[in-house]
């Protein structure tokens, strides 16, 4: 099964996965490398392939992963939205801290609300996860 997890920039993507998969494909880190998420990709593929389970961690899939997973059979993926506000994001940005996020926040901000928009005009069959709860903290 490939669990593709998406969601907004500092949703939660990344703790929920390492709380619930053994193996995970996360380009985080070094998210504007474009040769990185073709790697994230085949490396998903291939573990798929080999009968594991693995989740696919990405804000919102390039048309190259929509291409890919959607060749699947429907019943071997799962699309997951982690379902944090763009005003829980935005604390959760600021208090991680992370330099690139916080570089330009106003435009870390700007791409949670495309993000925002892409999810409510998809036609993916998202599973809704929340992961903050009132008492949790990054």
């Amino acid at each position: 099964m490939v669990y593709v997890v998406c969601g907004l920039i500092a949703a939660g993507k990344s703790s929920y996965c390492k709380r619930n998969f053994a193996v995970v494909y996360d380009t985080d880190e070094l998210r504007s490398n474009h040769h990185l998420k073709e790697k994230q990709l085949r490396n998903t593929l291939f573990q798929h392939a080999i009968g594991k389970d693995v989740a696919h961690i990405t804000c919102y899939p390039t048309s190259e992963e929509l291409e890919a997973f959607r060749a699947l059979p429907p019943e071997e993926i799962s699309w997951i939205w982690i379902d944090t506000s763009e005003a829980q994001a935005k604390k959760n940005i600021m208090e991680r801290g992370r330099a690139r996020d916080l570089a330009n926040l106003r435009e870390t901000l700007a791409r949670n609300h495309e993000l925002m928009g892409k999810f409510y005009s998809s036609d993916i069959p998202f599973k809704l996860v929340q992961v903050f709860d009132d008492g949790e903290r990054w």
